[in-house]
């Protein structure tokens, strides 16, 4: 897990952006003391969703890397915290790294669904991916660094607290991640 939550946290804040975004059209959607987009749940509704148990099934694919099916399992949960185990594998169900356990707390989760205001367009939709059909809040995050663009976009099923659903980045126009949510 600690490879995927360094991704998503590589990959969603991404720095401050060099060039104006889009700015959000949500009354909430953004904490002006910090500049970031307000999470779609709260640390409360997140934990309510993750008792031990919880397991998500997600497909990963990265350009130019094998596909990953990763599994995240609850196994631990306190007020403050929730340990999860994760277990990568490929599309044969083969296991591609070893199984990690990692512990955070329910803030350092939320801290994982905000976007710099500035280059975040939050809206409400739908995706439909195969572990269902969502109504959703999605974030869009635009940023730009010369001749470079990237817009990755977070798609959070509203009746699902916990990661996206559908999260895809690209680089240039061209799609260079996407991690699909397979089954919860």
């Amino acid at each position: 897990m600690r490879t995927v939550l360094l991704l998503l946290a590589v990959i969603a804040c991404g720095g401050e952006p060099t060039a104006p975004g889009k700015v959000t059209s949500s009354d909430e959607a953004s904490d002006p003391a910090e500049d970031l987009t307000a999470a779609p749940f709260s640390a409360d509704q997140i934990r309510a969703a993750m008792p031990v148990g919880t397991t998500w099934v997600f497909r990963i694919e990265t350009a130019g890397m094998p596909v990953e099916v990763s599994e995240w399992t609850v196994t631990a949960a306190t007020e403050d915290s929730v340990t999860i185990r994760t277990v990568a594998r490929n599309e044969a169900g083969e296991e591609v790294k070893p199984a990690i356990e990692e512990t955070s707390d329910f803030e350092q989760l939320l801290s994982h669904a905000r976007f710099p205001a500035a280059a975040t367009v939050r809206r409400e939709g739908s995706v439909d991916v195969p572990a269902g059909q969502f109504e959703t809040i999605s974030f869009e995050v635009s940023t730009s660094q010369g001749e470079m663009t990237s817009l990755r976009s977070f798609h959070f099923a509203k009746n699902k607290p916990g990661p996206p659903v559908l999260f895809t980045a690209q680089t240039n126009g061209r799609e260079v991640f996407r991690m699909t949510s397979l089954k919860r």
